[in-house]
This record gives C-alpha cells, sequence and structure tokens, in this order.
C-alpha cells in the first residue's frame, strides 16, 4: 500500500525528523504547508516513502474534462528538486501521480512543486502547492546459516546458505555484486534468488569440496555499491574428510532452554547421547537429531554459567566417530517476562465453569480485558470476522470487565519458570446466551520479575465501559496480529520497547454445541449436532441457516440422532443452533466449513454417481506369478443397466497390452480379474486399468525378479506423510514376530501434479523447479523384539521441489541367511506444511 493518505499536520512533524537524519545532503529548506490547502487537496505523499513508490496528491475537487488533457501539457505541470526523471499521469478525475522512470535516490530528501491552478479552480496565493517527502536510507544485512551437507550420505560436498535484505528497494543484481565469498582467498561463484517478501534474498553457494585438509571460507559484503555503509565478514572452516567437529553451540530461550550445537557433518539419526552430550550439573536431558544439528533439551529452568561438554563417541551418518571431544561455555539466562495461550479453538464447554486457561513466566501480575460482543451482531461482526477476529471490535461490543490479576497464588509454583493459570470467567463476568467474548491478557514492566535498575509504576486500567480508550492496549498489541508486535531475542525485558506487542487474545463461546455442515451436490443439507461435554447427539435442536444479508433461507429441528437434513435454495453464509442457553455458530462461506486442510482428503469427485477402487492381494511379484486383481464398484443412484460391462487390461512397462477382458458379473459390486505374466516376463511397473463407461481406474503392479516373501511387511505410507515419523513392522507368514531382523527402506521421490479439489483451475507447481530425486535409505537398521522399528519421514532437497511429490517406498526385510521378503507402496508426499 503506498502511504500518501497523511494528514498535512503529521507530515510537518515527519520532514522536520527526516531533514536532520539526512546528513551530508544539501539543505534544503523546510516548507511549512498552510493548512487552508486542505480546501483544494485531502491527501498526498509524505513523510518517509520506498524509492519504487509514485509521488500522488489527491485533489478534494474533480479535474473537469481530465481525459482530454494534453500530455505534452501535463509533463511541465510538476517539479521536484533534486531533479527526478518521470511522467505525469491523472490516474482518476481527482488523483494526480508522478511516476519516476528509474528508483528513486536513496536517503534523499525531495521538494515537490504542482501548479495546482492548472488541474483546478483555486483561489489567490493557491496557484502552486509544495510539498516534500523524503526516501529511507538503505542498510543491508546479510545472514549466514552455516556450512550444511546436502545429504546424510554426501559428505564430500558442502554448501553455505543464507539471507540478504535491505531496508528499501535495490536491484537483484547490485545486490548480488555487494556480497563475495572466498575459498582459501580464492572468489567463488553463488546463485542469489528473490524472496516472495519485500527487499530480500536467498543466496548459496554450493558443491564447496571438502579435502585433505580444512579450508578457509570467508563471506565478505560492503553496501557502497547500493549507497549503503553496511558492511562486515564472516568467516567458517570447511573440515577435511578426516575431521567431524561442532561447528557452533547456540541457546535458545525463546520458550523452553534449547541448546543447539551444530556439527559439520550430518549425524547418525539414532544414536543414543545419554551421556555423550552433557552439561555438568544439569540431569535429566531430552535430546533431538535433526540431519547435523542436535538440541539439547534442559529440564526446568536454569540460571548461570555452565560449560556442554561432547565426547568423541558421537558419530556422523557414515559411522565415523569424532576424532576428539568438545567442551563450550554457555550462560542460561533468566527467563523473559511472557504469556503464551493454551490449546486452540474458541468454543469453551460448560462442563466445570468457564475456565480460560493461559501460561505466564517471570510474571506476578497480569491485566486481563474482556469485551462482550452481542448475540444481534454476531451475523454482522462475522461478516468482517471469523470467530476468533478482532476487526471494527468498537461496532460491536464493549468492555464488560478489566482486572488486575495476581499469580502469586501458590507459593509453590516458581514463576520464573513456565505456569499453567486459570481465570474463571463467571467471578467476571455473566455470560448471556449467543454472546461472544473476547479475553485479552497483557503486562507491564511493573509486573514483572525481572531485576531493572529503574522503578516502574503499573499503568492505571480504564474503567469507561461504554467505549473504551485503546491507546493502552493498542500500544502493547497482540503478538502475532498485525504489525503492533516483534520478537526480539536480543531485546531486554528492562527496556520499555520489550512491552510492545507482547498482549494475547482470544474469542470464546460459551457453548456445549459441536457442529457438522455437509452440503450435497443437490443442495441438500446436512446438519449433526453433539454435546462436546457428553458426546451425545443433541435432539431437537433448533437449526437456522442465513444467508449473507441475513434472511432466513430455511430452518428446523434435529431428529433423535442430532441430525437434520433440509434442501436448501440457496448458498448459506451462516447456521445458527439453540438449545436453550446454548448457541452455535459456523460459516458456512468457502474455506470456512470443517476445514479439511489438515486431513489427507484426496481421492477423486464421483462422476455421474459412478465410483470405482482397485485392490491386489500383494504389493510385488515375479515374473510367472499370477496376479490377482479385485475392482468394487459403487453404484449408489443405479445409474448403471444391471449387466453394464466392465473392461479391465493389464499393461506392461513398455506401454503393450498383455491382457484384456470383459465382465459384467460380480458379487455385491466387486468383480475380480485373475491375470499373470509369464516367466520370462520383464520386470518394472505394470498397470491394471479399468473402464467402465466413461470412467477410468489404474493402479501399478510392481513385478520384480524375487524370491517368494516368507514374511509380511507392514508400512503405512499415508500416515507417514502426517507426521514426522513412519512405522515398520514385519512378521512371519506363520505369525512369529521378525524380531531382530534387518530392515532396509528406500525411498524415491518423484514430481506429481500439486492440485486442490476446490482450486483445479489453479497451478500450484513452481515452473522453475524440478524436485526430482534418487533413491534415498530412509532406514537400515534392526527391527525390535516385536518386530518393529520407526525412522524419520524427512528427505533430503525437498525444499527445490516444484510441489507435490509421490514417493515410492520400497522396504527389504532379511533372514538370518541373507534371503529377503519385499514390499513395495506408493504413496503421496508434501514437503511444505
Amino acid at each position: 500500500m503506498k502511504r500518501f493518505k497523511i494528514s498535512i499536520l503529521f507530515s510537518l512533524i515527519t520532514l522536520k525528523i527526516v531533514l536532520i537524519s539526512s546528513c551530508g545532503q544539501t539543505r534544503q529548506e523546510i516548507i511549512k504547508v498552510d493548512p487552508a490547502f486542505r480546501k483544494y487537496v485531502s491527501a498526498y505523499t509524505s513523510g518517509m516513502i520506498s524509492r519504487e513508490d509514485a509521488i500522488q496528491i489527491e485533489l478534494a475537487n474533480e479535474i473537469e474534462n481530465y481525459e482530454d488533457y494534453p500530455d505534452y501539457k501535463l509533463q511541465n505541470l510538476i517539479r521536484i528538486e533534486p531533479h527526478v526523471e518521470g511522467k505525469v499521469v491523472i490516474v482518476h478525475e481527482r488523483l494526480v501521480e508522478f511516476v519516476p522512470t528509474k528508483p528513486l535516490a536513496v536517503n534523499q530528501f525531495y521538494t515537490v512543486s504542482m501548479e495546482l491552478k492548472e488541474f483546478i479552480d483555486v483561489d489567490a496565493g493557491f496557484e502552486v502547492f509544495k510539498f516534500q517527502f523524503a526516501t529511507h536510507r538503505q542498510r543491508l544485512n546479510v545472514e549466514v546459516d552455516g556450512l550444511k551437507s546436502y545429504n546424510r550420505h554426501e559428505l564430500k560436498y558442502q554448501k553455505l546458505e543464507g539471507t540478504i535484505s535491505t531496508t528499501d528497494f535495490e536491484k537483484t543484481k547490485k545486490v548480488k555484486k555487494s556480497l563475495s565469498i572466498y575459498l582459501d582467498g580464492k572468489k567463488i561463484p553463488f546463485k542469489i534468488e528473490e524472496r516472495s517478501l519485500d527487499n530480500s534474498w536467498d543466496f548459496v553457494a554450493d558443491s564447496i569440496p571438502r579435502g585433505a585438509k580444512e579450508k578457509k571460507l570467508v563471506v565478505k559484503w560492503d553496501g557502497v555499491l547500493i549507497n549503503s555503509f553496511s558492511t562486515g565478514r564472516k568467516e567458517f572452516t570447511v573440515p577435511s574428510l578426516h575431521d567431524f567437529s561442532v561447528n557452533s553451540v547456540r541457546v535458545r530461550e525463546q520458550d523452553d532452554q534449547i541448546v543447539q550445537l551444530n556439527f559439520s557433518d550430518p549425524l547418525l539419526p539414532h544414536q543414543s547421547l545419554e551421556g555423550i552430550i552433557s552439561i555438568p550439573g544439569i540431569t535429566g536431558l531430552k535430546y533431538k537429531i535433526y540431519f547435523n544439528t542436535v538440541d539439547v533439551y534442559i529440564p526446568g529452568r536454569k540460571t548461570g554459567d555452565f560449560y556442554v561438554k561432547v565426547s568423541n563417541g558421537i558419530k556422523n551418518s557414515a559411522g565415523y566417530k569424532m576424532d576428539k571431544g568438545y567442551t563450550s561455555q554457555i550462560k542460561l539466562s533468566d527467563a523473559k517476562p511472557e504469556v503464551r495461550l493454551v490449546g486452540s479453538g474458541s468454543i469453551l464447554p460448560n462442563s466445570q465453569g468457564l475456565i480460560f486457561p493461559f501460561e505466564a513466566i517471570a510474571l506476578k501480575a497480569v491485566d486481563v480485558r474482556i469485551i462482550k460482543i452481542y448475540e444481534k451482531n454476531v451475523h454482522h461482526f462475522l461478516q468482517v470476522n471469523n470467530l476468533d477476529g478482532d476487526d471494527e471490535l468498537t461496532r460491536f461490543g464493549k468492555v464488560v470487565a478489566e482486572k488486575k490479576l495476581s499469580l502469586q497464588t501458590d507459593s509453590r509454583k516458581n514463576l520464573k519458570q513456565w505456569n499453567s493459570h486459570v481465570i474463571n470467567l463467571e467471578k467476571l463476568i455473566k455470560t448471556e446466551p449467543g454472546a461472544i467474548y473476547q479475553v485479552a491478557i497483557k503486562f507491564n514492566k511493573a509486573y514483572t520479575l525481572c531485576e531493572c535498575n529503574s522503578d516502574v509504576k503499573a499503568p492505571e486500567l480504564y474503567g469507561n465501559n461504554d467505549g473504551w480508550n485503546e491507546s493502552d492496549w493498542h500500544r502493547y498489541g497482540f503478538n502475532g496480529y498485525s504489525t503492533w508486535g516483534y520478537y526480539d531475542e536480543e531485546e531486554s525485558p528492562c527496556d520499555d520497547d520489550y512491552y510492545y506487542g507482547r498482549a494475547i487474545r482470544r474469542n470464546i463461546l460459551a457453548s456445549n454445541i459441536g457442529m457438522i455442515f455437509k452440503l450435497n451436490d443437490d443442495k441438500t443439507s446436512h446438519a449433526i449436532l453433539s454435546d462436546m461435554v457428553t458426546t451425545s447427539p443433541m435432539s431437537n435442536v433448533k437449526v437456522s441457516y442465513y444467508d449473507y444479508t441475513n434472511k432466513l433461507i430455511a430452518s428446523g429441528n434435529t431428529n433423535g440422532q442430532g441430525m437434520l437434513k433440509i434442501k436448501l435454495e440457496r448458498k448459506p453464509f451462516l447456521m445458527i443452533a439453540k438449545s436453550g442457553r446454548h448457541r452455535g455458530y459456523l460459516k458456512l462461506t468457502d474455506g470456512h466449513v470443517n476445514s479439511m486442510s489438515k486431513f489427507d482428503i484426496g481421492g477423486d469427485r464421483v462422476e455421474k454417481g459412478v465410483k470405482g477402487f482397485i485392490y491386489t492381494e500383494r504389493g510385488v511379484w515375479r515374473p510367472g506369478d499370477s496376479i490377482y486383481v479385485n475392482f468394487m464398484l459403487q453404484d449408489k443412484k443405479h445409474r448403471l443397466p444391471t449387466k453394464h460391462p466392465v473392461n479391465f487390461q493389464l499393461v506392461d512397462p513398455n506401454g503393450n497390452t498383455i491382457y484384456e477382458v470383459s465382465k459384467s458379473k460380480h458379487w455385491n459390486g466387486v468383480y475380480d480379474f485373475r491375470t499373470g505374466t509369464s516367466v520370462d516376463a520383464p520386470t518394472g511397473s505394470y498397470r491394471a486399468r479399468v473402464t467402465v463407461g466413461d470412467n477410468t481406474y489404474t493402479k501399478s503392479i510392481k513385478v520384480e525378479t524375487i524370491k517368494p516373501n516368507r514374511l509380511k511387511i507392514f508400512i503405512d505410507p499415508e500416515k507417514a506423510n502426517e507426521s514426522d515419523s513412519c512405522e515398520i513392522a514385519a512378521k512371519w507368514l506363520h505369525g512369529a514376530s521378525a524380531k531382530g531382523l534387518r530392515a532396509n527402506v528406500q525411498v524415491r521421490l518423484t514430481p506429481m501434479r500439486t492440485k486442490f479439489k476446490a482450486y483445479n483451475s489453479f497451478v500450484f507447481d513452481s515452473p522453475i523447479r524440478n524436485g526430482e530425486s534418487g533413491s534415498e535409505t530412509a532406514f537400515d537398521g534392526v527391527l525390535d523384539a516385536d518386530g518393529k522399528a520407526k525412522f524419520l519421514n524427512s528427505y533430503d532437497e525437498i525444499e527445490e521441489s516444484a510441489g507435490k511429490l509421490k514417493a515410492h517406498y520400497t522396504t527389504k526385510v532379511f533372514e538370518k541367511g541373507g534371503d529377503f521378503s519385499i514390499d513395495y507402496s506408493v504413496a503421496p508426499f508434501s514437503p511444505f506444511d
């Protein structure tokens, strides 16, 4: 958004600040804009702007015949000092723009003169309108992530990644020239790519070789090319192939206390680190290995100076131990004051009172504010908000309670650690049916347990419930919303700015009604209601559907199973359920109806009422084996004739159809097709294809030259895609567990089209990435006493994927004599959250 609608008075104040900060420039006289210009100019560009912004003047009156204004005359009506090449355009009847030909200068103060009389009629003395603005001072910031290995198996090459950011617009070519990377004194190339965020770039220097001796890598930056005084350098050691060491140690204390160790090589993922990584004086450490990083979780909260020790027993991914141990001093600090919400959602069932939980650390008190959104305003509120929104609150509700809440109620609690607290809302408010309440929590310097030098007093709370003063709450803001708050790990709680953006809030609806809504293609709606306390169906509950204009579309009461089925004339906006004092609200706009975004709901849309599914008796076959394929057909609406033919084809890896048959007989909708391959058939991926009318269904059939399986292998790739880990299990065919047997899981990722049900016409795949990778070992180890094992379901270089991937899992379990059983499965894999 271009920032030009700024009041005249405010712009004068801003310009004074700009002039003082613009050292070294030609001094320009401050222009005092006559407030009387408001009669002719309603807004204009002022203050600090981006180098890419256009200069805009919005007039109070319309320009007559603006479309016929001669261009040659127009270009001389706006002048800028220092001179700027550009073009004057009339955007519409009241808006005039000066569009610079190229970006404005960095850290420059400008004066604009506009021949106002040439656009609108003005009184004497107002013929020329002058105003001023300035561009930002350019700063160059470089963050280097450090050296990383490409994957767990490639140790000969590493890559260096980082980000570059500037305070204002700059060309990518100039930014790249501002950075240099040297390996043993020799300049090496790197790639740079602009991020989707403004004024930031990712860079990577890849294929950095590791040799017999360690090397020195230096990153330098100098902002002189982009008119910035920012300079700096960082040095890194590229370890030799015989060296394996700790690169860095970092303490993270934002939530839990974590000591993060970065190693020069990727680590063996499943090794035990107990006793290998230790912090003398602290017991009960927990460890998490991710690639070449180890997070060490510290129980409770510790303060003071400690040493972290790494013994040479730790192993890299190739199984080699570190040459020598490592010791580093760390400092664990007192917790910074913070509050955070517990759980998620906005519905608060009244099971044991209206209890609002939250957590706090390093605080002895908090301020609580409750705003009530009236039932009659809920429909309008949900037009501009979701249930947890906070836009335009002054239009929909008022403050009904404000209170300072002491957290020093239990002497056994150590308030310098995270503790759970609750607010009994029934002691603060009397809830009304259908009302939504916003509970907000903030704190200030006077409430903290930090030892700061200056004495501070708590501000007084506002007590006007008919309309509240937002200045205090806006100053503290709400963490994670708008631009009010941010987190700076280095910021001290003794600074007043620390408390900017630390407030939290949540909207709640006191209700026991759980709601589910589905709409069929024929506009038949299904409402399912249940009691969230007892989980029982809620019968005889009135359900009403409203459109966006608050007009009733249809209503009815649920049956004994808590269900209501109604055909709707048009698409509803809001569903409201009423049962005694309880109310339930559900927005029915796209994207809000029982969101499935966290679930795998992949599949095909039912075409013409017909749905089909192919399944087989196992996952892999040998050449010459019989193959039994079953096809399940669902035809609920009986669209197909009684003996409609179902055609089956088996296609080999070369695309040749080796078997084809048509059947009309089935058993409860299941068709069986018995086929196979010859003993000299080619191995690879065959394809079973079933055709029913215009609908076609396919399944991959894997044929390999293997011995008959004597072990049954279980792996759920669909479930693996939902979590960070995947479980493999194996049993002998006679039922005994395959304990102690070695298992190997190979995964190959191939690109597939990324598509979502409601957005078939959109392209989600990146055109500049391919994302295809070779085969990667996901697990190679021994099964436990139950014949099971877990492995990390994460793979290298997936960030380069164009979109969704297809994961091909090949699992082998080896017998003691060397023979193995094999299983092959395929599942979609999402490389991004």
